[in-house]
């Protein structure tokens, strides 16, 4: 039976290595919970990857990422970029952790919408994998 990093299918279901997890979209797709790279199921003993396993997130890009004036009440929705190690971009608007340094001021929440609280200064960015996005300022 062939093996292909780890992975492999003994007629009893394929054996997933320590970073797999299967899809949620798709019983024929197994996705590295480290990467996020998509892996197909071939036949009864190939798991065929799809993309390169050595797929590494280089940047986040916020947008927008002018200065951000915010009224108080106010929402902003933002969008986070990957670029990755392939030179090829991804929406991981989602995958992200959003971070506001003054939650008085701007609050911001998991899917990247921002509201406008209070008076003052605040730092935005997305963090995922040891990677962290340029801030956007707000100041009020």
């Amino acid at each position: 039976m062939e093996q292909k990093n780890g992975i492999y299918n003994d007629n009893e279901g394929v054996v997933l290595g320590e970073n797999e997890k299967e899809a949620p979209m798709d019983d024929n797709k197994i996705v590295r919970k480290d990467t996020d790279v998509v892996m197909e199921k071939t036949n009864a003993d190939v798991v065929q990857e799809m993309k390169n396993p050595t797929l590494k997130l280089s940047s986040i890009a916020v947008t927008p990422n002018a200065p951000a004036h915010l009224a108080v009440g106010a929402t902003q929705q933002f969008k986070a970029t990957g670029a990755y190690s392939d030179k090829s971009t991804a929406d991981i608007t989602s995958k992200v952790q959003w971070n506001s340094s003054n939650n008085s001021v701007d609050s911001i929440s998991s899917s990247g919408l921002a509201t406008g609280i209070g008076s003052g200064n605040a730092n935005i960015s997305a963090s995922m994998s040891g990677i962290t996005s340029p801030i956007i300022n707000f100041r009020r």
